[in-house]
């Protein structure tokens, strides 16, 4: 059974210039941090690139996301 806890919740949703703020911030780890093949990449019968676990994983330390799978 999957389940899950929310530590923290918020009250509002994010204002346009928060979400734009985000985006900017994803795409700056993108350049600085992750690497084609390891954190993205193009998985075999798709034609656009994905997020891979690893890149999944430095964007959850990026916005302090936990995950305590069960």
């Amino acid at each position: 059974m999957n389940e899950i806890a929310v530590v923290e919740s918020r009250t509002q949703a994010l204002t346009a210039p928060q979400v734009r703020a985000n985006v900017q911030l994803v795409q700056q780890v993108m350049a600085s941090v992750m690497k084609e093949g390891t954190h993205y990449g193009v998985v075999p019968g798709t034609d656009k690139p994905s997020l891979l676990k690893a890149g999944a994983e430095v964007l959850m330390s990026t916005f302090q996301i936990a995950v305590d799978p069960q």
